[in-house]
């Protein structure tokens, strides 16, 4: 997208992203991934492939140990990677290869030679942003097994040498790499993906668009509840509680809270247990899937605070929710997004002037 100067206005941008996005999740790919005498033993991208130069990972941090089988995926926003490898009787691997972004999908299959913890892929693959995915190194971060496409391991290497502090999970998103989520296999993503999408009727006349909201597949929900719990970076009480001015202590928190800013949104439905805690529904979705997270949660003093993380697709996550008053009315604020909320609003807990803040962190009630 082209931007002319000034003529332009955020409008504008926005309607093209919309538009950008929702024919990406109007396009399924047209491969069955039936079974393995089925299917072609390796499938070539229909794009030129730029490879990534050969850089040497820290001896270090490779781990020639680390099985490359099973399911690994790199939740980040707006776009993600997911690699199914599984080893085929002759001790060969194979990789089946989803990758999507907001304007672009990919699915592919490649063969795999492994060795000293490298993996080679045939054809070679890139993911939707045009990450190169030639090779694959396996790593060990803090205990957390990673595998490293080519095209980060120079990211990667400058990471490592000024991180302070940060969880290899940070590492992980800022690198582009993928992670494990389970050493067995689950469905294929794209065969979910159509399974659960419904066809599309034919326009009502010739060039109307027709906006399908796909219906985000269950193995990649379970497995983003499975790393947002397990990743969960929690952050201290003190550093994150609104100021009492802004927080109302008694409210009650059953009902529904949502949030919605154009390519996204989430909703939190709050109802009440039967043994005196409460329920929380979570939902998330975004311009090409969504996720579901079901928490249980105790309330008190104007703090919800779930039994593990949820994540929205923006992303915010959180475990730690603050009920507060802004412009007059209840909202609902994760605790991360405590500090970024605050700059958006004067002391007295109203929006500042052509701030943004209270549209993309604070959610709303929305029903009871």
């Amino acid at each position: 997208m082209k931007h002319h100067g000034n003529r332009l206005n955020r409008d504008h941008i926005s309607i093209r992203l919309v538009i950008a996005c929702c024919l990406a999740a109007m396009t399924a790919s047209g491969e069955n991934p039936a079974s393995d005498a089925a299917r072609p033993q390796a499938s070539q991208p229909a794009v030129k492939i730029d490879i990534a130069p050969e850089v040497a990972l820290p001896a270090h941090l490779v781990d020639s140990s680390i099985e490359f089988s099973g399911d690994w995926f790199t939740p980040v926003f707006m776009i993600g990677t997911r690699l199914v490898i599984t080893r085929g009787a002759n001790e060969g691997h194979r990789v089946e290869f989803t990758s999507w972004s907001c304007t672009e999908n990919a699915h592919h299959y490649a063969d795999v030679s492994v060795a000293s913890g490298v993996a080679v892929l045939t054809p070679p693959l890139r993911s939707a942003i045009g990450g190169d995915y030639s090779r694959l190194h396996a790593v060990r971060i803090d205990g957390v097994e990673m595998l490293v496409p080519q095209s980060s391991v120079i990211r990667l290497t400058e990471l490592l040498k000024s991180r302070n502090g940060q969880s290899a999970q940070w590492i992980a998103e800022n690198a582009g790499l993928l992670v494990r989520t389970s050493t067995t296999v689950s469905p294929p993503l794209v065969a979910t993906v159509q399974a659960t999408r419904p066809a599309a009727p034919p326009p009502e006349k010739p060039g109307s668009m027709l906006l399908i909201e796909p219906t985000p597949p269950t193995a990649f929900a379970d497995a983003m509840d499975k790393y947002i719990s397990e990743n969960c970076r929690a952050t201290p009480f003190a550093e994150t509680a609104p100021p009492m001015s802004l927080r109302l202590l008694t409210a009650d928190i059953v009902g529904q809270w949502s949030i919605s800013r154009g390519l996204d949104g989430s909703t939190m439905r709050v109802t009440r247990a039967t043994d005196g805690g409460y329920e929380v529904a979570f939902s998330t979705r975004g311009c090409i899937g969504g996720w579901k997270l079901n928490r249980k949660a105790v309330y008190a003093d104007g703090v919800l605070e779930l039994d593990r993380c949820v994540r929205e697709y923006f992303p915010v996550e959180s475990k730690t929710y603050y009920v507060v008053r802004v412009d007059g009315l209840e909202g609902l604020v994760a605790a991360s997004a405590v500090p970024k909320l605050l700059k958006g609003l004067d002391i007295q807990g109203n929006s500042l002037a052509d701030s943004f803040e209270v549209r993309m962190y604070l959610m709303r009630r929305t029903g009871k």
